[in-house]
């Protein structure tokens, strides 16, 4: 199985934005498209390099730079969540504390089984620790559901919101030699 890319706890995925955004170096860019001239005159697009990782996203759809700041910033937190995993996804590690926030999320998120919409500010989080749990099972999300008090079909439900996840979490699975799932 390609190596995958480890972290100490807590993900950054987790972090809220502004601890987060201190781990990151914001750029302003000019991109073409819809949007007319003051599209093409002004620099809204916005791109965020979290430094630890290198990993990066980028928003130009909307004229205001806020909005794609901030939408540069929740597909950031989805790539970390999707590319990144905690150490403690180690069965050496399993056994290490995890940070106050995720046990909050995890209570918080596994109490509402899942339901959880790909636009909510906690998506990214609970995709992360969703994610850690799959990787430490292989890749099957019948050992991971209970702890979540999530049935298979909701946890696959919530990792197939992001393409690039559903395609991580089936790599996963074909090293491991299960079939894919589908999305």
């Amino acid at each position: 199985m390609a190596e995958v890319a480890q972290i100490d706890p807590p993900h950054p995925a987790v972090l809220p934005a502004e601890r987060l955004v201190a781990d990151c170096r914001m750029s302003q860019l000019r991109r073409s498209g819809p949007g007319g001239q003051h599209r093409n005159k002004v620099s809204t697009a916005i791109r965020w390099l979290h430094i630890p990782s290198g990993i990066a996203a980028e928003a130009s759809e909307s004229r205001d730079q806020s909005r794609n700041r901030d939408e540069a910033l929740r597909r950031l937190r989805c790539r970390l969540a999707i590319r990144l995993r905690s150490r403690r996804c180690s069965p050496a590690s399993a056994a290490q504390p995890v940070d106050g926030s995720e046990t909050q999320l995890r209570r918080l998120w596994g109490e509402r089984r899942l339901r959880i919409s790909a636009r909510h500010v906690d998506y990214p989080a609970v995709l992360a620790l969703v994610l850690d749990d799959l990787h430490l099972a292989g890749g099957q999300p019948s050992l991971v559901g209970s702890k979540w008090q999530a049935s298979t079909t909701r946890l696959v439900s919530l990792v197939k919101q992001e393409t690039e996840a559903l395609i991580e979490v089936n790599r996963w699975r074909q090293h491991h030699g299960r079939g894919p799932l589908h999305g």
